[in-house]
């Protein structure tokens, strides 16, 4: 396992064979946060990852792909809210902690009580 995907699973402590489980999360695209709190979080093979905020009805999805060819990744979201896909590109993204970033946003998951205090 790679130190990045190590890492990802340390970040969450999910299996990757587990559906949806409670987490905490944080959405920024474009300097507007659109996820900031609990939320559901499932671990796909090679530590890519799916989140969902708890609303009902559920307005934002985001998700980070993980090549496992490489190590590097790109995210998605669905810029329409309710829309229960995460089609739009946000574009390649680096980790740094419990986020994915680039210039335009910020994907950030963590299991539940271990989001860093001083995160802003």
């Amino acid at each position: 396992m790679t130190l990045r995907k190590a890492a990802l699973v340390t970040v969450l402590t999910l299996s990757a064979s587990q559906a949806f489980a409670a987490g905490e999360c944080f959405l920024e695209v474009d300097g507007r946060v659109f996820m900031n709190g609990v939320c559901s979080i499932a671990v796909r093979p090679g530590g890519s990852f799916e989140m969902r905020d708890s609303l009902k009805p559920m307005r934002h999805v985001a998700v980070v792909k993980i090549d496992p060819a490489d190590g590097t990744a790109r995210a998605t979201w669905n810029e329409q809210p309710r829309a229960s896909r995460a089609r739009s590109d946000l574009g390649s993204v680096v980790r740094q902690g419990g986020c994915w970033v680039n210039a335009r946003a910020r994907v950030c998951a963590w299991q539940p009580g271990t989001r860093p205090r001083d995160f802003q």
